[in-house]
């Protein structure tokens, strides 16, 4: 019976451990910068287009209303009152040529800058054509989303206690 007990135990143990190593393996690494993470207010800036055949406006509009839609930041119209500001351009600069023959790659691009400091934090590149704006657009505020942003603090784990009697609520939701 006791050794039954020790195998129990030891079972525990590692099972424990094994959890463990998930969550130290996501501390390693580079860190997101902190002001990404906290930010709670966004200006979203205009970079422009030096492509003709898309207009700034357009792709600024168009991640304005994605980024409004996720609802993680509360938008704000005056870059005094953010914390974090995301200038938005495209352009399509001619790529590396090849037996004299050169192309071009059409890129829309997503600098995200600390408001207080003006330090560029973080940049994000999409490569799509100009026709693709709000695809383009959608998937680089899925990449800000793959940052690890959470959406709201996570609660800390209660460390496990007794069971209470059953409480009537007090409530009705």
């Amino acid at each position: 019976m006791r050794r039954v007990k020790q195998l129990a135990v030891a079972v525990v143990i590692c099972v424990a451990a094994l959890m463990a190593v998930p969550a130290m393996e996501a501390q390693q690494g580079a860190p997101i910068p902190e002001q990404i993470l906290t930010g709670k207010t966004v200006f979203v800036s205009n970079g422009g287009s030096t492509y003709a055949a898309v207009r700034s406006n357009q792709v600024y509009e168009s991640f304005y209303l994605a980024l409004n839609a996720w609802g993680k930041y509360k938008l704000v119209t005056n870059p005094a009152n953010a914390d974090l500001v995301f200038e938005i351009s495209f352009s399509s600069p001619a790529g590396d040529a090849t037996g004299g023959t050169s192309f071009r790659e059409p890129q829309y691009k997503l600098v995200i800058v600390d408001a207080k400091t003006r330090i560029a934090l973080w940049t994000i590149f999409e490569f799509a054509q100009p026709k693709n704006v709000e695809k383009a657009t959608a998937a680089l505020v899925e990449d800000v989303r793959a940052l690890g942003i959470p959406v709201a603090p996570k609660a800390a784990a209660a460390p496990a206690q007794a069971p209470e009697k059953e409480k009537k609520p007090s409530h009705i939701w």
